[in-house]
């Protein structure tokens, strides 16, 4: 049984070149609408929505441009947990571990920038970070070294991300934790959140 982070990326990574760009400029919002529309828990009684616009609007907000990789996680990650397929194993505990923390952070992040210009500062992103540290006793051994090693990559504090820069590196940070390698465009494109 595939894990369900793991498809996800590799869903977001089809979607994105089937649009014929980058993962950094996100999946449009019409592509992900075709998207739902093939998928057959789109269909499915338990996500009570009349229609694949009603589920978008619902687990990815009102109608966008496009959506970006931390949006399209979370979201299509709510969808399967709905719909009851949503699958968190077929991994080792440590990586486990590591993506619930990533999970978590992703959610910090949004909740973060919501409502917001879609940036915030680096020290902002530091302070959640820090509180993955301190939260290390309700996580794996190996959770702590990965936080403290995205720690020091960190730019300098008064520095600006946009919401999109932070969600290529977490897609950055998931293709390489789940082996995808470093050869992905994200990586390419923001090396400074590697």
């Amino acid at each position: 049984m595939n894990n369900s982070t793991d498809a996800l990326v590799r869903l977001w990574r089809m979607c994105v070149t089937s649009q014929g760009n980058c993962p950094e400029q996100g999946l449009q919002w019409d592509r992900l609408r075709q998207v739902m529309e093939g998928l057959p828990m789109a269909r499915c009684e338990a996500l009570r929505a009349n229609s694949v616009d009603d589920i978008l609007t619902y687990h990815f907000g009102d109608t966008l441009n496009y959506v970006n990789f931390t949006l399209f996680w979370r979201g299509m990650e709510a969808l399967l947990q709905t719909a009851g397929v949503f699958n968190n194993g077929g991994f080792d505990e440590s990586t486990l571990e590591v993506i619930a923390s990533l999970r978590q952070f992703r959610d910090e992040v949004l909740e973060l920038l919501n409502g917001r210009d879609d940036e915030c500062s680096v020290r902002e992103l530091r302070n959640l970070y820090c509180e993955r540290l301190r939260g290390g006793g309700l996580w794996d051994h190996a959770v702590i070294p990965y936080w403290e090693e995205k720690l020091q990559q960190l730019p300098k504090d008064d520095e600006m991300v946009s919401a999109d820069e932070i969600s290529a590196a977490m897609l950055q940070w998931l293709e390489d934790l789940l082996g995808y390698g470093e050869a992905s465009e994200a990586h390419l494109i923001n090396n400074r959140w590697r």
